[in-house]
């Protein structure tokens, strides 16, 4: 037995008596839709199936170094979000599949969420890369294609609206836009949640309920809870309204409804928690969100209304397309003012509210205060709102067209109403195509196409409604809507045909390793960290892969504080944004050899600012014209061993110069050349630093050097300047070409390491000292403050010191052991692929080992098989006391918070199950029990 929305209750043969739709009829409109969509796929992959191309996330990979000397054709956008981060996790945690809490190659390690594991795409990834992304593509299009068709069927309109409405919703602005984000996989299944709220309108069953919370869950599971937020509030207001409506008349009714979706949200909440408590107790602590605040008011500009019509015209430079493009299809704009004709038209008033307020949010500041009192989507840009305009467009577009195309018009009254709607979003379009037509001029080729296609299908549906209002014939209707359909998948089917990441077929989807990415590969077998200079050198996580740890990337682990003031510290610029950080130079080297970092490596010397560099708190003076016998002497003190490079900063006065060289001599106290070095001024930018490389000096640190600069200008008088400040700045003195003592220090630099030029374009340098990922210690020092770990810390290196801070490890006592035996030693160390790991230590005595890898608090230690304290030692890292003697010790990731959380999740799922189960029984008790009273 159910209830119907009068609160009648209705018998199984009630229901029976309901006219049903004639089971010809639907399988018709499914294989007509089934026909719509393989063609709607065949146009919008059509450079894949059939022409030279494959696509791939990676084609942005392929345009930087040292990918980029595998000089392999790309084309379409460059989206850097799934090739730095979806796709990298992906293949370290499908290939092969394994279940991890932690990703010790992202940064210096963090928690994996696992929505990579519960969220039914993933599974793709199992499949080779090549195969694995298009089929996450077209899958994405196919379910949001069938969740909008079923929809429109839902709200009681025919195929023909339904495909309309699917072709538009499957191929709009965000489904494309975001294809390789999870915000497309919460969109795809949108509709569906609409869709079983109405159902549940017309018959209070605990089932549709009950795959409400499945569909809200697997929203919430993929990843993005904001859209997910965007699409329950459209969602809850749509239950709230219509449940009044339906409702009205029966309270009880009206109290189950509205308690069944209430039930189903938290259901579905509680479902997802192994990804959302993660998010809530990382993200939602860390500061990140509040810092975020200010996107709730963040607006487009009206400029980006024409996107609507013509998607790749130029729109705003300082909106990314995916974000400010808004696009269901040039039909949904031209039919838009029949909509006033139809608001009666079944939830056809709702949808031009939603879209309208959508409208609003978007494009002004009229809502702020309401949008910041929003739990869940005031830390988004506000404009992310659009994908409810992409949704309510793509809706009222198939229900408008459905009216027309199923509607016999039989007096002039109606057709002229039909006429006048029509012509006004006929004319909307013309106005806007006159518009851009100026752009036209500079537009891509794709821009061009689209708008032919666009004028096309707006002609095919001026001549369609006319035909349709004057000539009342299913022929013709029929010929109308295949015209109309195949407008539609022109339009949305190039459209998306034109954002597709692509690398040429022939390529790999994951590039092969380099020269330098193989030479990595050998020398940093035992966990030793690199570090890239530039935003997209060695494209940030690509190093998953290859196996390499590199401590930059793009994660939330970057918005933690304790991480985000270290790297700060390692380097003033390390942030590009939030969670993507993209070094610009060392800072501080001391804090690089505490992490582990072995190499930097940069697309040229002159990128990798890591040594000793004055940085002038005072004004910079040019000291020349210098040339032929005038020489400026520095000398310094060497910070480090393997003295390899020296920096100077040259000015040309003729930037323009084709000949002449600078030379510079290092001689050691005695006054024996250790090292000399020319380049040719026609490769020295004005006013930059000039690199002069040489053979290492190995045993240079403390040691004092004499800096010789020199200069030949080929004949021409106008000679070079050298830069300086106007007082001491480092150790050492400054002398001008007669010998005289001058104020100040010249400004350069020293680097230490050896070099390695690679074949494909990176150097690599490698520092002369670095901590071992697990090291000993013999000396403890307890400072008041994190901050002061951190101050001390950077200003000296001493591998066998481990400092910790009373904020943290109150119960530590600092102390100064006896020095570190040849015999006391780690060994056996073995390293999985969760970032576990094991190691054999002795000791003399009680001691601390230092593990330098990201201890986030949720790490456990075992020695011996007993659970020791992991405390936060060297500010960021792990440490773990030893007794003295012989043991094997045990590192482990595992958060009881999120055990509990995904707990918690499981007896939901299963309580869910049960309750499905019951509901399937009652349902057959109640058929086979009218079934034996028929009898």
């Amino acid at each position: 037995m159910s209830v119907s929305n009068t609160g009648q209750e209705v018998t199984l043969a009630d229901e029976k008596a309901e006219p049903k739709q004639n089971k010809h009829n639907a399988i018709i409109a499914w294989t007509i839709a089934g026909i719509s969509l393989v063609s709607l796929l065949i146009v919008s992959y059509q450079a894949i199936l059939f022409g030279g191309w494959k696509f791939s996330f990676t084609n942005v990979n392929y345009s930087f170094l040292p990918f980029a000397s595998a000089g392999t054709a790309t084309s379409g956008p460059q989206l850097s979000d799934p090739a730095d981060n979806f796709l990298p996790i992906a293949f370290s945690t499908f290939h092969p599949l394994h279940y991890t809490e932690w990703l010790s190659q992202i940064g210096i390690g963090t928690q994996q969420s696992l929505n990579t594991y519960l969220s039914p795409l993933a599974y793709f990834y199992l499949l080779p890369f090549d195969i694995a992304q298009i089929l996450i593509s077209m899958v994405k299009l196919v379910v949001a294609f069938i969740a909008m068709f079923m929809l429109i069927r839902q709200f009681g309109y025919t195929w023909k609206g339904a495909l309309i409405s699917g072709i538009s919703y499957a191929c709009c602005s965000v489904m494309i836009m975001w294809n390789g984000w999870q915000h497309s996989e919460v969109t795809m299944y949108a509709p569906f949640i609409v869709l079983l709220l109405d159902k549940a309108l017309k018959s209070l069953k605990a089932y549709y309920f009950i795959i409400f919370a499945v569909v809200l869950g697997l929203m919430l599971l993929a990843g993005m809870p904001t859209y997910v937020a965007y699409f329950m509030y459209m969602a809850g207001a749509f239950a709230l309204y219509y449940g009044i409506v339906s409702y009205r008349k029966s309270p009880k009714n009206m109290l189950i409804y509205f308690g069944g979706f209430g039930l189903a949200v938290v259901f579905g909440a509680l479902l997802s928690l192994p990804c959302t408590g993660q998010l809530l107790t990382s993200v939602g602590s860390n500061g990140y969100a509040e810092s975020r605040g200010s996107s709730a008011t963040a607006v487009l500009p009206l400029s980006q209304l024409k996107t609507m019509f013509f998607p790749y015209m130029t729109i705003a430079s300082n909106v990314h397309p995916n974000e400010g493009t808004i696009y269901a299809g040039i039909l949904a704009i031209v039919t838009l003012p029949l909509s006033v004709i139809n608001i009666r038209k079944k939830r056809v008033g709702f949808f031009i509210i939603t879209g309208l307020i959508t409208m609003v949010f978007v494009f002004t500041h009229w809502l702020d205060p309401v949008y910041n009192l929003l739990p869940f989507v005031h830390t988004s840009l506000k404009y992310r709102v659009l994908v409810l305009l992409d949704f309510s467009l793509a809706v009222l577009a198939g229900i408008n067209m459905d009216v027309i195309l199923n509607t016999r018009f039989e007096s002039m009254r109606e057709r002229i109403k039909i006429w006048v709607a029509a012509a006004a979003g006929i004319a909307l379009f013309v106005f806007m195509a006159f518009r851009v037509r100026p752009l036209l001029s500079d537009a891509t080729d794709a821009a061009k196409t689209h708008y032919l296609i666009a004028c096309v299908v707006v002609a095919i549906f001026a001549v369609a409604v006319i035909i349709q209002t004057l000539i009342a014939k299913q022929m013709v209707s029929c010929v109308c809507a295949v015209s109309i359909m195949g407008g539609v998948v022109a339009d949305m089917g190039y459209f998306s045909s034109q954002y597709w990441p692509l690398i040429e077929k022939s390529a790999p989807a994951i590039p092969e390793p380099t020269d330098t990415v193989k030479y990595l590969q050998r020398n940093t077998q035992n966990q030793e960290k690199i570090m890239s200079f530039g935003t997209w050198t060695l494209f940030p996580q690509t190093n998953m892969y290859y196996g390499l740890r590199d401590i930059g990337g793009h994660s939330f682990l970057y918005t933690n504080q304790d991480v985000h003031s270290y790297y700060t510290a390692l380097d003033s610029n390390a942030f590009v944004t939030g969670t993507r950080t993209g070094f610009q130079a060392i800072d501080n080297v001391n804090l690089a050899k505490y992490m582990g970092i072995k190499y930097v490596l940069g697309a040229s010397d002159a990128s990798m600012d890591m040594g000793d560099r004055i940085v002038p708190q005072t004004i910079i003076k040019p000291i020349g014209p210098l040339n032929g016998d005038n020489v400026i002497r520095q000398t310094f003190v060497a910070t480090d061993n393997n003295l390899s490079q020296i920096r100077v900063r040259l000015g040309l006065y003729r930037p323009d110069r084709k000949t002449g060289t600078a030379t510079i001599t290092v001689k050691d106290e005695p006054g024996h050349i250790v090292a000399r070095s020319s380049v040719s001024l026609s490769k020295v930018i004005d006013n930059e630093m000039a690199d002069f490389s040489f053979d290492a000096i190995q045993d240079s640190k403390g040691k004092t050097y004499e800096l010789s600069v020199s200069f030949d200008t080929a004949g021409d008088d106008t000679g070079v300047a050298v830069y300086a400040s106007d007082r001491n700045e480092y150790q050492g003195n400054l002398y001008d070409s007669s010998g005289a003592k001058q104020p100040g220090d010249l400004d350069m630099t020293c680097l230490y390491g050896d070099v390695r030029m690679g074949k494909d374009g990176l150097i690599t340098r490698e520092l002369p000292e670095y901590s071992n990922e697990v090291q000993l210690t013999d000396t403890v020092k307890l400072l008041d403050s994190e901050a002061d770990v951190l101050n001390a810390m950077g200003k000296s290196y001493d591998s066998s010191t481990v400092y910790f801070s009373k904020e943290k490890s109150e119960k530590v006592v600092a102390s100064s052991q006896n020095s570190l035996t040849s015999d006391e030693k780690i060994s056996n160390t073995s390293v999985n692929t969760d970032g576990s790991m094991s190691f054999n230590v002795h000791v003399n005595e009680a001691r601390y080992v230092l593990i330098n890898e990201y201890n986030d608090g949720s790490w456990n230690a075992y020695v011996d098989g007993q659970k020791v304290n992991v405390l936060k030692g060297n500010y960021l890292f792990r440490a773990v006391r030893i007794p003295a003697g012989t043991h094997r010790v045990e590192l482990r990731y595992e958060s009881l918070t999120m055990h509990k959380i995904s707990m918690v999740s499981a007896v939901s799922a299963a309580m869910l199950v049960v309750l499905a189960g019951v509901e399937r029984y009652i349902a057959w008790r109640r058929n086979h029990e009218l079934a034996t009273s028929e009898e």
